[in-house]
């Protein structure tokens, strides 16, 4: 007996909208509701209405499966077909004319692996088995929807931006038919997480003319460093680098200056000069400054300053007068000063 080729239609075809995956969509893109398998052979069974029995379908990216590639399945009447993700196991739901379910019949099973989906049509009954209609057909092979699993899916094994997906129908009997359809893959900026040294201490310069760096004991100096790292998925784990920049300060007058390289170690330098800073006393309540970074991908962290005040010691002026001597009480006068 001659065994008719199935045939493959609808799928991909040109002038049609190309389905668009957009990273993170746990329901996926429906690939093609207008693809229709047929074979003449499966379809003159069940009284013409067909019987697609251990036929099967592959679907996989054209060239070879990818590992980040998964399939679902969006039905058009949701409450005539489910699919279990779990088992794999795709069910036909019937209803009486109370809208009472009076049969679930399984009328595929799919097998996920390694980025190919293969759906066995039927039960897995070899004998008395529910028949596969074209009907079931239809409807599971234009729900199929792709889904991508990479956080990065426009770079994910050097794959570009869009999937060719080959579908492969098997009649049973080794007769095959095959088609493409094209996915677009939308990739979304996946944030950075930044993390390290966010906070520091500094000390205003002490003692005469603030000739005195850092605190006696050495703990706390005018300048201040720490490291930042950053975990981005899809974009170089570097910082945007900044050379001697402006803190906040007061919000109009910064406190300091700050530098971070590319690889997230930065330095803070107090601003000596500034009159704020200057008037801190040890027992001053202390001074709060910040500053901005941001990663690669614009990821934003504050890092915060801390402001310490120190003892500056008292200038007293000097002055001179010259007097003659005379029989006569010398008097003089001036004035000094002490800062």
């Amino acid at each position: 007996m001659l065994n008719n080729a199935p045939t493959i239609t609808g799928l991909g075809l040109a002038g049609d909208p190309v389905p668009t995956f957009t990273e993170g969509d746990g329901l996926g893109a429906l690939v093609d509701t207008n693809v229709k398998i047929v074979d003449a052979d499966l379809a003159a069974l069940n009284a013409t209405l067909g019987d697609y029995t251990f036929s099967t379908l592959t679907v996989q990216r054209q060239g070879a499966p990818s590992l980040d590639d998964q399939f679902g399945f969006l039905f058009a009447d949701p409450l005539a077909y489910s699919y279990d993700s779990l088992t794999g196991i795709i069910t036909h739901i019937t209803y009486d004319n109370t809208g009472s379910i009076i049969a679930e019949n399984v009328v595929a099973t799919v097998v996920q692996s390694n980025g190919q989906a293969t759906i066995s049509f039927g039960d897995g009954s070899a004998t008395n088995h529910v028949p596969v209609t074209q009907a079931d057909v239809d409807a599971i092979v234009q729900a199929i929807a792709y889904l991508n699993s990479s956080d990065n899916p426009n770079v994910s094994n050097g794959l570009p931006t869009q999937a060719i997906l080959q579908y492969t129908f098997n009649d049973g009997s080794g007769s095959l038919a095959t088609g493409n359809a094209t996915v677009n893959i939308q990739p979304i900026n996946d944030p950075a997480f930044i993390s390290g040294v966010t906070d520091g201490t500094v000390i205003e310069n002490g003692g005469v003319l603030n000739g005195t760096p850092g605190d006696p004991n050495g703990l706390v100096g005018p300048n201040v460093s720490g490291q930042l790292t950053v975990v981005d998925i899809d974009n170089p784990p570097t910082f945007l680098p900044v050379t001697n920049a402006p803190s906040v300060g007061d919000g109009t007058t910064p406190y300091g200056t700050f530098s971070i390289d590319v690889n997230g170690t930065w330095t803070y330098t107090l601003d000596q000069a500034n009159a704020t800073v200057q008037a801190l006393t040890p027992s001053s309540v202390p001074l709060q400054d910040s500053f901005a970074v941001h990663s690669a991908d614009g990821m934003e962290k504050i890092v915060t300053i801390t402001i310490l005040g120190a003892d500056d010691a008292a200038v007293l002026s000097s002055d001179t007068k010259a007097l003659t001597e005379t029989n006569a009480v010398l008097t003089t006068s001036g004035a000094l000063t002490i800062t």
